[in-house]
């Protein structure tokens, strides 16, 4: 039976998500950045896992810091061949959930505004616009500051 499973990332973990990350944002060798998440208390990397027969697959990550009563998303990928098949929408999800779990009160990212499918994501999971950052990224796009306030039950990862 298929399934999708998260998960912690681990240090074994860093390989796969230094590619998909190069993947989807295009990065240079972010396995340093990303190591540098793994030792930090206050951030989190979630892992997707597609299970399948006796197969299992990374197919993303979320990387999130939790500060006082705060959740800030920084990274939200999926590798390119399993992108619009929902895990990256289950796994924000989950992630919310243990957010909330964890005494969250609200949750924060930051998204481009030509990223219509991310933002309609976003949407969907209850967050709203709240701010804009000018010339945010690298090629000088605007960023735009969403909220979402957590109410969610508890639920483990």
């Amino acid at each position: 039976m298929s399934a999708l499973r998260i998960r912690r990332a681990t240090v074994a973990d860093l390989e796969t998500l230094a590619a998909i990350e190069g993947q989807c944002f295009g990065r240079h060798d972010p396995h340093d950045q990303l190591a540098a998440e793994l030792s930090r208390s206050w951030a989190v990397i979630f892992v997707t896992e597609w299970h399948e027969a006796a197969a299992v697959e990374v197919t993303g990550f979320i990387n999130v810091w939790r500060v006082a009563d705060e959740v800030e998303v920084l990274f939200v990928a999926t590798a390119p061949r399993f992108q619009r098949r929902g895990h990256a929408r289950i796994a924000m999800q989950e992630t919310l959930r243990w957010a909330a779990g964890d005494g969250a009160r609200s949750a924060v990212l930051e998204v481009r505004p030509s990223n219509a499918a991310a933002r309609a994501l976003y949407a969907s999971l209850g967050f709203v616009e709240v701010g804009r950052r000018d010339r945010y990224y690298d090629d000088g796009e605007d960023a735009l500051l969403l909220r979402a306030t957590l109410d969610a039950p508890a639920r483990e990862l």
